[in-house]
């Protein structure tokens, strides 16, 4: 006989944005060493018991690898236009892309993926 037990826990970061996690274990049960009820225990303990660390993990990575700060995206696209007027427009659409017309109007995750295309074309000039 199969116990599967499987345990999901949401935290906020904050910035409109979730993170879920869930983890799932499945194991047949050894019938001469263990009852239904201490392989449904054991299954449980090893969820509950790696849960905290597969959460903690990529939030404190993703925390200190991944910060933007709208004052540099700012200056990026200043310089950007600063090397060639024809960049505001290449900007505006890259705005429209995501139904913004400001930066201000981005989340944090769309923030992140104009600030690295703004460094893609930032390196055309290199």
């Amino acid at each position: 006989m199969k116990i599967k037990y499987s345990k999901k826990e949401t935290r906020n970061l904050g910035n409109y944005e979730n993170v879920t996690i869930e983890i799932s274990v499945e194991d047949t049960v050894d019938a001469f060493n263990e009852t239904q009820e201490e392989c449904f225990l054991r299954l449980r303990e090893f969820v509950i018991n790696r849960l905290p660390i597969q959460f903690t993990q990529p939030i404190q990575s993703q925390t200190k690898t991944e910060e933007i700060d709208l004052e540099v995206v700012k200056n990026k696209v200043v310089k950007l236009i600063d090397k060639d007027e024809n960049n505001r427009q290449v900007i505006k659409s890259m705005l429209a892309s995501y139904n913004a017309t400001i930066l201000q109007d981005l989340n944090f995750s769309q923030l992140k993926e104009v600030n690295n295309k703004l460094i893609k074309l930032y390196d055309q000039y290199k």
